[in-house]
């Protein structure tokens, strides 16, 4: 689902011709979710718990996600 969830973003920034969708996030009250593209194909997702730290979460995914990218090329 959350794939499906990034992908119809992807689209709606694509046709706002905002550029591609690198990032998405949502939160429920168990969980957040992050997806960061690791291609146009490929994301890579975590899910935090509540109190969890969002931004160093976001920094090594987006690390993550950028030395993931040769292989999934």
């Amino acid at each position: 689902e959350s794939t499906t969830h990034l992908r119809t973003r992807q689209q709606a920034a694509e046709e706002l011709g905002a550029g591609p969708l690198r990032e998405l996030s949502f939160a429920t009250s168990e969980f957040t979710v992050l997806a960061v593209a690791i291609t146009d194909e490929y994301i890579l997702l975590g899910a935090l718990s509540n109190g969890s730290n969002y931004g160093k979460a976001r920094f090594y995914m987006k690390r993550a996600a950028l030395r993931l990218e040769n292989e999934f090329l």
